[in-house]
């Protein structure tokens, strides 16, 4: 009896010592108020896909091939976001990975924009001196940056000064268009980052998880947002670019760019949207969504250009399970539309 004892004593001895002198390194969270209003019930996103090539820099990392071209689809999308009322707009990773004039131009000209609009604009990213992956919140009167915390695969280097630098600090947009944290394309797939992100739900702390990416792995990345919104009173989105390739028809590959997704918990059974999601995200009727994909709403496939416009229930994330009148906050997700770019 005593060995066992002795023994038990030791087990939790060295756990307890184990648990003390093991460190996790989580990213430093900043919460930012937009406003000190009371929320929207109807929130207004717009969600855009482009295409854009992006070209190695002397640090390793990448900028945009043909700005201008760029920015002229840029602008098309925000004077159709401006027109629609949409209230926050966001665009993919490394969309304003411009040389630095151009870039600082741009931010300006999107601040402008978003104080004319009481707009909230979710810049994609850029690189900056420091070489982290840098995203510009741009908010009416103030502008704020979050980063990506991990690097992905294309942004490592074995040499000095090149590569991506970790970033160590993310942000949460609170106000009255809701609790928002914007994250970057691997964080996603990261422990430490997912797990926070489900932390700050789980304590009310945010109500969307938006997903920005530069990346060939589009399928993967919409089944891990569509099981963290299944389990989670959040809505979640993936804000992807169109396959750089523009000659690319869609073939529901796991590798594909695109599917910039719209997920949710919806009172009504997605089954009434599978008619306008493309066929991989199905099961083998064909009618219904694919269990590893259940909550997602909307997608665009990965050849096109064009915005997402949707509007979000802040008041009723989740549906109640039973419906005794009809004014319970109904829906969760409403006047869905896809504008393309010709």
């Amino acid at each position: 009896m005593k060995r066992i004892f002795f023994f038990f004593f030791s087990l939790f001895f060295i756990s307890s010592l184990f648990a003390q002198e093991l460190k996790i390194d989580f990213p430093y969270i900043k919460q930012v108020e937009t406003d000190h209003e009371i929320p929207v019930e109807f929130v207004r996103y717009g969600i855009c896909q482009l295409r854009f090539e992006m070209v190695e820099t002397q640090d390793g990392l990448f900028t945009i091939k043909y700005p201008e071209k760029h920015l002229e689809k840029i602008g098309k999308l925000i004077a159709t976001a401006s027109n629609t009322g949409v209230n926050v707009l966001v665009f993919a990773e490394l969309s304003l990975a411009f040389e630095n004039d151009i870039r600082e131009k741009t931010i300006q000209n999107l601040s402008k924009i978003a104080k004319e609009n009481d707009m909230i604009i979710i810049a994609g990213s850029f690189y900056n001196a420091n070489r982290q992956n840098t995203v510009p919140v741009i908010m009416p009167g103030k502008i704020e940056y979050s980063y990506k915390i991990k690097q992905s695969m294309f942004e490592v280097s074995p040499q000095m000064d090149k590569g991506m630098e970790r970033g160590d600090t993310l942000l949460i947009i609170s106000g009255k268009y809701g609790k928002i944290l914007p994250i970057v394309c691997v964080d996603l797939i990261s422990d430490e980052v997912q797990f926070v992100a489900r932390y700050l739900s789980n304590r009310n702390m945010i109500n969307t998880l938006i997903n920005m990416n530069y990346n060939p792995a589009g399928a993967e990345f919409m089944r891990e947002m569509s099981a963290i919104v299944k389990r989670h009173a959040l809505y979640g989105m993936i804000v992807n670019v169109a396959n750089p390739d523009k000659n690319f028809s869609p073939v529901c590959a796991e590798e594909e760019y695109g599917h910039t997704s719209l997920f949710a918990a919806l009172n009504i059974g997605n089954e009434k949207l599978t008619e306008n999601i493309m066929y991989c995200f199905k099961d083998s009727t064909g009618k219904k969504l694919h269990p590893a994909y259940s909550t997602l709403v909307a997608q665009i496939d990965p050849d096109k250009e064009g915005m997402m416009i949707f509007d979000l229930n802040l008041s009723t994330i989740r549906p109640p399970e039973i419906v005794n009148a009809p004014d319970q906050g109904y829906p969760t997700v409403r006047n869905m539309e896809t504008i393309f770019l010709e």
